[in-house]
């Protein structure tokens, strides 16, 4: 961690350059989207309200009869995230236009107007990066924290646009790809996800033709088996997963009852894991680093079904992040020895992004085969990591 916090001050130093006319233009239409959010939530209240406010969101939902459970100790509704997703799925429709005015409203204040604030003479922003804020090891940022920009709404892949290079370099995105299922592969493995891996198949197609025995199978069917993929590496329950994929509970039961029959090493592996976890009181990745479980033994149900669902993911993820740290250790190394005047300059979930001049495009093998096989020289893996990489002009492009 020592040689990792010089590495990341480096890429503090070195920053990231924004657009600053582009970022006024998006505060400007996201301003807009908001307002006409809000106006379709006033016609819904029926009169005009401060939406931030919790007691004020209170009132409405008490006008509109609306039976949220929760209070706060104040005697307030409990309106977060969680509650107004719920009061989503059972229709309630001013709850999805709050959950939106909400992300909507962060994305202003996080980035939008934000960035501008933190950016340097040269329109360069320093985030900092944080190497022991989460209990798996996983790099957070902060001012501003990049981890946050959403992946797959239209309005995260705009603010990414903003992201640009330096002239006479692109910007370069490396992604490792699917990495906490390869990770899940590599700690139970699994003869059929193994080989899924290593014949380099699509994984959700063949997840798909095995869960739900098909030999062919249509989009629909590939994203439910992502949906089962993924959901099942964050110990989703046959009523998160049936909320998921739409269904009924008993048909979400088959399905992982179906998944586990299919892949049963996936099964044992995440038993092992809680067990050891109760005995114990932590979990470790495959390269041994410790992650402490709170309340993996608590009497409450809801606090003990949570630790149990982080005591499965935390090896996954601690591998993954330990998988992203090596591979930045022996990168920074290799621009550093090859005096490059491409730069590392941000770390975002399992993706590394750079600044590569238009000399040095050879780098970009290079960076490739060092994030898929630095870990090597620690542990060796039987399943394949894979690097997707991609360039342009800003961050939006190189995604």
């Amino acid at each position: 961690d020592k040689k990792l916090s010089l590495v990341l001050q480096d890429m503090e130093k070195t920053g990231f350059k924004i657009d600053r006319p582009l970022l006024s233009k998006l505060e400007l239409e996201i301003g807009k989207e908001i307002h006409k959010i809000e106006n379709k939530i006033f016609s819904i209240a029926g009169s005009e309200f401060n939406v931030g406010s919790p007691k004020q969101l209170t009132e409405v939902f008490k006008q509109l009869d609306i039976k949220v459970s929760k209070k706060t100790k104040a005697g307030d509704f409990q309106t977060n995230v969680k509650v107004l997703e719920q009061l989503e799925s059972e229709g309630i429709e001013i709850a999805s236009h709050i959950l939106k005015w909400r992300q909507y409203s962060k994305l202003v204040s996080t980035y939008t107007s934000s960035l501008a604030e933190h950016a340097d003479s040269n329109d360069r922003v320093h985030s900092t990066f944080n190497i022991a804020a989460t209990i798996t090891g996983r790099l957070s940022s902060s001012e501003p924290n990049l981890q946050n920009i959403p992946i797959r709404t239209e309005i995260g892949k705009k603010i990414r646009t903003a992201f640009i290079a330096e002239k006479d370099h692109e910007l370069y995105s490396f992604d490792y790809s699917q990495i906490e299922l390869r990770v899940l592969c590599e700690a139970c493995e699994d003869p059929n996800l193994l080989k899924a891996f290593q014949e380099d198949q699509d994984i959700h197609q063949s997840t798909g033709q095995l869960v739900f025995n098909k030999k062919e199978i249509n989009d629909n069917d590939r994203r439910m088996a992502k949906i089962i993929n993924f959901g099942i590496i964050y110990g989703i329950s046959q009523y998160g997963l049936a909320k998921q994929l739409g269904v009924s509970n008993a048909e979400a039961k088959l399905f992982i009852d179906n998944y586990f029959q299919k892949f049963p090493n996936i099964n044992d592996f995440m038993k092992a894991t809680t067990d050891k976890a109760k005995k114990l009181g932590y979990v470790e990745n495959l390269f041994g680093r410790k992650s402490h479980i709170k309340d993996i033994n608590a009497k409450n149900f809801m606090l003990r079904s949570f630790a149990e669902r982080q005591a499965i993911n935390a090896p996954i993820q601690g591998t993954a992040s330990e998988l992203i740290k090596i591979a930045m250790l022996d990168i920074q190394k290799y621009l550093e020895t090859n005096n490059c005047k491409s730069k590392m300059t941000s770390q975002v979930h399992d993706e590394l992004l750079f600044e590569i001049h238009k000399n040095e495009k050879d780098l970009i093998p290079e960076i490739t085969k060092l994030m898929e096989t630095s870990h090597q020289k620690y542990k060796s893996f039987k399943t394949p990591i894979k690097v997707d990489f991609g360039g342009g002009l800003n961050w939006g492009l190189a995604h």
